[in-house]
Formats: C-alpha cells, structure tokens, sequence
C-alpha cells in the first residue's frame, strides 16, 4: 500500500490557484442517514438516503488587489457554481484528484494573538464529487492537444455479449423451441433494451407476437404474447442456450423455466447502475490582443493514438478575455471507448496565450431510476 505526504499539492478554486496561500485542504462525501427505526427494535437502523458533498480550504489571509484570495472568497459567499479542484500530488496529465461544483457557503478570517492569521471557506456541492483525472494542464499558445489516458469506457444500463447473456430460449404452442439473439451492445435504458428483446423475439417466432416492456416504477421487465392463441414458455434452465441466457440480466430466476401463461413479470428487480462522464475546465490565465479565443473539447477513442475513430463527448463554451471555471453537463453511457484525451483550438492575432487544466471523471450514477 503507498502512502502520500501531502506538499505538492495543486489546489484550485474557479480561476485562482490557491496552492501557495493553503495548507489544509477538505472533501466531504457522504449519505445522509435517515432514521429506519420501529417499535420493537433494540437499536437505532439507519437507511442511506441521497448523497451530499462539501469542501472546506484552510490558509493564509492575504488581502491583496482584486483577484487576491481575500477579495474572491469573500464576494463569492452566496454564489453558485463555484468549482473547487485539488490534486495530492501536483498535476501533470494523468494525476489523480477531486473536483466538486458548490454553493458557496462560509468565509471566516480567523486567527489568535501571535499567530498568523488566517482564513476558512466553504461551499456545499452542487455536483457529484469527481474522483478526477488530469487530461491537460499548461500554459498554450496554439492549437494541440494533451496526452490520451486510458480511463476505461462509461457503462450504459445493460452490457450483452454475444456468447455471454445474448440469448433468450422460449416455446410456443405448435412449433416448440425458438431462440432470441439479443444485439450485443450497451443499453442506455431499460426501454431500449426492452425494445429489443421485443424485435428479436418476434423475429425468431413463428405462432404468435410478443412485447417486452420495463417498467421504471417496479424496475422489472414484462415479456408478454401480443398476438396469437399460444402459451409461451421462457426456458431459463433448460434451454438449449441456458448458459448464455438474458434472464439474469433482466431480473428473473433463471433457476426453473416460466411455463403455462402468456406474460411474465421478472422476479427480481433490476436496477440501472450506468456511469456517466464528468468534465470540467479551470482557465487562469489568459493574454493577447484582446480577440483571443480558447475552445476545449474532449474526446474518446478505441486507440491511444486516437487514430481509429475520434468521437467529440465534451464541449467548453469558448474562452476568450476572461478567466474562470467550467463544469460540463454530464454525459451518459453507454460510450465503449476507453482512452480520453482533451483537444483545443485557439484563436486570436498576436501571441494568445492560455493557461488552464482540463480534467475528467467516470462516475457511477447511483441511485438512477432511468427510462
């Protein structure tokens, strides 16, 4: 196991870097406990309910001109989507950290006779916390791109792969067995992946028509006859393909067949726990001739060249005079590219320059009911 000694850190809020003023730096992450106690038990049950994040900075008060520490952290108290980033152990490409948007929350100079004298602020989260990756963090004056990490693919809903849990056994009254192949891929939502067990099974049947449908309020799916006069038969167990069945993946008990009707409901709830990719951008510093231009992309690709076939999945609204912070809108899986990199075009005559770290995160989205 490595242990850190934290004094290279790089430590960032909106477009300041506050590394040099710092020397104690917090994240908070948690789920707030509700109280799932009743009459009859012997001690308090808690039950995880939505999750919460905050982060705090301790340093040295500097009241210098405007864009100093002091004057920023004081005037920003009561704004929102302030972004707050730090990195253990400095942050070049590839360094790992934290990112959290928050409201800003609290600002106290504080200190005692004889002591320095210092400062506290605070911001509660309007974000996920990120477990962030550094893609890019220089000072540039033309157009280029950063290093590509390998950050893995973002998860969709249902992940089938042919020769996994691609199959779906079933019978029906005058022709016996049939089998769906389901389309390997990575479904965004239960619907789609509703849809098309749906099309393959109608398109493997002979006597009758069947729908399959998800439902976001129970988190189970339905296969049922549409049309014809048969019962089905779903064979989970004894199915030629029954080591490669959907069934589990779709919430029923692959462990007997469902025989004698005409709809079935999946025993098991079946959750999403697809990912999503979070991005953000500190710009702190900028020069030129005042028509400078900063636009960053991210982008994904299959190769570590990204030499197959480069997808853009974040866009940054366009830089220009002013510094500051971005925190994109998070993008869904399913995205099965594994290597990231960030790209950027910079405008303007003269010598533009543009000082900024770009980051990334893949999060599970817990606790997502999507459709």
């Amino acid at each position: 196991m490595a242990s850190h000694v934290l004094y290279d850190a790089v430590i960032l809020y909106d477009a300041l870097v506050l590394s040099s003023y710092l020397n104690q730096v917090n994240f908070n992450y948690g789920a707030r406990q509700l109280d799932d106690s009743s009459f009859g038990d012997d001690t308090e049950i808690n039950k995880a309910s939505v999750l919460a994040a905050s982060a705090s900075v301790v340093g040295k008060w500097d009241p210098g001109t405007t864009g100093d520490p002091d004057s920023t952290l004081f005037s920003d108290v009561g704004s929102d989507d302030k972004l707050f980033s730090a990195f253990p152990e400095a942050a070049a490409a590839g360094a790992r950290g934290f990112s959290l948007q928050t409201s800003r929350a609290l600002y106290t100079p504080t200190g005692n006779w004889g002591e320095l004298f210092m400062f506290n602020a605070e911001g509660n989260g309007r974000s996920r916390l990120v477990r962030a990756t550094v893609l890019d963090n220089s000072t540039e004056t033309s157009t280029g791109n950063g290093t590509a990490q390998q950050e893995g693919a973002v998860q969709g809903w249902n992940d089938i792969v042919a020769g996994t849990n691609d199959k779906l056994d079933f019978t029906e009254g005058t022709t016996g067995d049939a089998t769906a192949t389901i389309t390997a891929g990575k479904y965004a939502t239960g619907a789609a992946l509703a849809t098309e067990i749906q099309t393959q099974m109608n398109s493997a049947a002979t006597d009758n028509t069947y729908t399959c449908t998800y439902s976001t309020s129970t988190h189970k799916f339905t296969i049922a006859r549409d049309t014809g006069s048969d019962t089905i038969g779903l064979e989970w167990s004894t199915g030629s393909n029954a080591a490669t069945t959907i069934g589990d993946d779709i919430g029923f008990d692959t462990s007997a067949d469902d025989t004698g009707a005409t709809s079935y409901t999946s025993d098991f709830v079946s959750r999403p726990t697809p990912q999503k990719l979070y991005a953000f951008l500190h710009v702190t510093a900028t020069s030129g001739e005042g028509d400078q231009t900063l636009d960053v992309v991210i982008k994904s690709d299959s190769a570590s060249d990204h030499s197959v076939s480069p997808a853009t999945r974040v866009t940054f609204t366009q830089v220009t005079t002013s510094v500051g912070a971005q925190f994109a809108t998070p993008v869904s899986g399913a995205i099965s590219d594994d290597y990231w990199r960030a790209e950027w075009t910079i405008g303007g005559t003269g010598s533009p320059s543009f000082t900024f770290l770009v980051g990334m995160g893949i999060m599970y989205n817990l606790g997502a009911d999507l459709t």
